[in-house]
């Protein structure tokens, strides 16, 4: 984590609750998420990640979550099989949660 230029690791030893994290910034590190930018619908899973939260905050619907997102992904592979991206995507502007105002696509 970085703070005004800082790097701060977040392990034992470190009173968490003094620390505010931004989500944006979760499961961005190369040493645990290769190449983290990169959508990867082949990646290999990994629970290392903090999309669903984490210990007793962890969100109850992650299987119905994970579900749907499997099902919404191979339909669209399937139907859609040429589906690229038509244009620079547009980022939402948040410190807080990672999202697109703008995502143009192509399906010819």
């Amino acid at each position: 984590m970085s703070t005004f230029g800082t790097f701060v690791r977040l392990t034992r030893g470190i009173n968490r609750r003094r620390w505010r994290l931004a989500a944006d910034g979760a499961n961005r590190d190369p040493a645990a998420f290769p190449a983290p930018a990169t959508f990867d619908p082949g990646r290999t899973a990994t629970t290392a990640h903090l999309a669903f939260g984490g210990g007793i905050h962890y969100c109850v619907g992650h299987p119905l979550a994970r579900t749907e997102a499997t099902i919404a992904v191979r339909r669209l592979a399937e139907h859609l099989p040429r589906l690229r991206l038509a244009g620079r995507t547009r980022r939402r502007p948040s410190g807080m949660i990672r999202g697109l105002t703008r995502l143009p696509v192509d399906s010819r």
